[in-house]
């Protein structure tokens, strides 16, 4: 007889802790006020997701009200998830803000570059957020390169309809994982 080992991921979105905690969140489990974190693990949760936004901030410095998800940011909650000895998920949005089928609207630091340089920014980005991962012993169990992808990635360059200049640019991104 073969034994078949089903793998069950039961997963959570945390990439706004760090906001909620720093206007006074309280997590509680059973009535008892507890750490977020520890409450994820002693229900069970398996893997801890973490949203990254290139730069979640106008040009004034204004949060866009998303999480603020930003490379410190998931730095911090990614070392609390590895201090409880949990796993995590990086989801790359390569947006300023949500990324989701509807939008995918490309980071303002990419804006007016032509599809090479595009994915060679990309790449680029990809390859520094998880070198600097890396040297902090911060790796991610798994990595989405982008967010929701159904209709593409980096608008317009990177839309569907433009299948091929789609996959160079998601190339680019999985070149930078298999690289670090």
């Amino acid at each position: 007889w073969r034994i078949l080992k089903v793998l069950m991921i039961k997963g959570v979105d945390l990439s706004s802790l760090s906001q909620i905690e720093e206007h006074s969140g309280k997590y509680f489990l059973h009535g008892k006020e507890k750490d977020c974190i520890q409450i994820m693990k002693d229900c069970d949760i398996s893997l801890i997701r973490l949203r990254l936004f290139n730069d979640p901030f106008d040009e004034e410095g204004n949060s866009y009200g998303a999480g603020n998800c930003d490379l410190n940011g998931v730095i911090q909650t990614a070392e609390r998830v590895k201090d409880a000895e949990m796993d995590w998920l990086l989801d790359f949005h390569y947006s300023d803000c949500w990324a989701d089928p509807g939008k995918q609207t490309m980071p303002k630091a990419w804006r007016g570059q032509n599809i090479i340089e595009l994915a060679n920014s990309l790449y680029l980005y990809t390859r520094d957020v998880l070198k600097k991962l890396k040297e902090k012993d911060l790796n991610p169990s798994i990595i989405a390169v982008g967010n929701e992808i159904t209709n593409g990635i980096c608008w317009p360059l990177g839309h569907k309809n433009s299948f091929p200049d789609l996959l160079r640019l998601l190339n680019a991104g999985i070149r930078a994982c298999n690289e670090v």
